[in-house]
């Protein structure tokens, strides 16, 4: 007869039957505490906050820091930013495309002056988009 023993997940579960106790072990480490965020984002107080400052009265800043953050290092094309940013239905690069850039222009340097010069870049441009550095840890409560 088995003896009842705590539900694990398969993933991390072996067992051995040693005379008539099981014994379990785990296959994988436990995972890594996630790190400290360098900048948090908030959406909906419109703020953005690193260990050296906070500023706030951002909206658009944030909600185009947010969405980098949700494409979790991936190329974000400057349509979607825009209608994140400024929760529009559509996009027309000849009309639009100023706006986004002087926005991103304005997140960069609120960034710069956050973190210090000495991170550099968090944003960076990319053929098709922009996307945040790798290695750069932010984090977006709503």
């Amino acid at each position: 007869m088995r003896p009842l023993i705590p539900e694990l997940c398969a993933q991390c579960r072996s067992e051995w039957l040693v005379g008539s106790y099981w014994l379990l072990r785990r296959e994988h480490p436990e995972p890594e505490p996630e790190p400290e965020p360098e900048v948090v984002v908030d959406v909906a107080q419109a703020t953005i906050t690193t260990r050296r400052a906070v500023v706030k009265g951002r909206s658009i800043a944030c909600a185009l820091l947010a969405c980098l953050v949700d494409a979790r290092g991936e190329v974000v094309p400057p349509d979607v930013l825009y209608r994140a940013a400024w929760e529009a239905t559509e996009y027309h690069p000849l009309r639009d495309r100023n706006r986004l850039y002087v926005a991103l222009k304005r997140l960069r340097t609120t960034l710069t002056e956050l973190c210090g010069d000495d991170r550099g870049e968090l944003i960076e441009t990319r053929s098709g988009g922009w996307r945040l550095v790798a290695g750069v840890v932010v984090r977006k409560t709503r």
